[in-house]
């Protein structure tokens, strides 16, 4: 996704649990697969003022699309961190409503399912309400389904980044509105501080007993309440 933006300025836009894919090779190894690459739109498309070839408003995506989206009319250009913000959605909303060890699907977590709002508006509050309390996320991820619970040091650390960036946007743009860096939040959201969020995550077994209710801290986030309250306090 990253390469395909980088060398030929493309965007998939409307990234959802039904074009992400996966492959178990010969050798074992898993590679995961982005699918609908006809609803690409080029990086020429999506500046300000013009119209994407794309609507971003699709039945089914709303709850996974990016807060900055969510509005009723002239929506803003589809950027790349637009696209990261997605696949957040899609790793939270995959851990509370997969449970790959059971026989039948599990039901739709109630919170998740109200970000399928009936107003973008209200779509947009309940997502930002997530991002911007520690205390919504952690009540939400107590329900990781068993299988996914691996899963949490990302989700805890994306959600980290996320919840950092729209700090410092909320302080920095209000202060310099001409050297402000919309497209990546003041440098907070790119594919590398995405990537060095994951961090050595992604070398861990893959074992679902290498994170369990043992060794995930619910009171704290993981830790990152903590983490939060320092931050914000020496925002402040």
């Amino acid at each position: 996704h990253y390469q395909v933006y980088l060398q030929n300025k493309v965007l998939l836009q409307g990234i959802s649990e039904n074009n992400l894919m996966f492959k178990c090779g010969t050798d074992g190894h898993i590679k995961g697969i982005l699918n609908d690459w006809d609803i690409a739109s080029h990086d020429s498309e999506l500046i300000c003022g013009s119209q994407p070839r794309f609507e971003h408003r699709i039945p089914g995506t709303i709850p996974l699309m990016a807060r900055d989206l969510l509005v009723d009319s002239n929506p803003p250009p589809h950027l790349y961190r637009h696209d990261l913000e997605s696949f957040f959605y899609i790793l939270v909303w995959a851990s509370l409503n997969y449970d790959f060890g059971a026989d039948e699907p599990s039901k739709l977590d109630l919170d998740i399912a109200e970000w399928d709002a009936d107003t973008l508006r209200n779509a947009k509050a309940l997502k930002s309400h997530f991002i911007c309390d520690p205390d919504n996320i952690a009540m939400i991820l107590e329900r990781v389904q068993p299988t996914c619970r691996i899963l949490l040091p990302w989700i805890d650390s994306i959600w980290f980044m996320f919840n950092q960036a729209q700090s410092y946007a909320m302080q920095n743009h209000r202060n310099s509105p001409k050297d402000w860096d919309h497209e990546t939040q003041g440098g907070r959201i790119t594919f590398q501080t995405f990537m060095k969020a994951l961090g050595p995550h992604l070398r861990r077994e893959t074992s679902t007993e290498s994170v369990n209710d043992h060794d995930w801290d619910h009171a704290t986030l993981g830790g990152h309440t903590e983490k939060f309250m320092n931050a914000h306090s020496m925002n402040a």
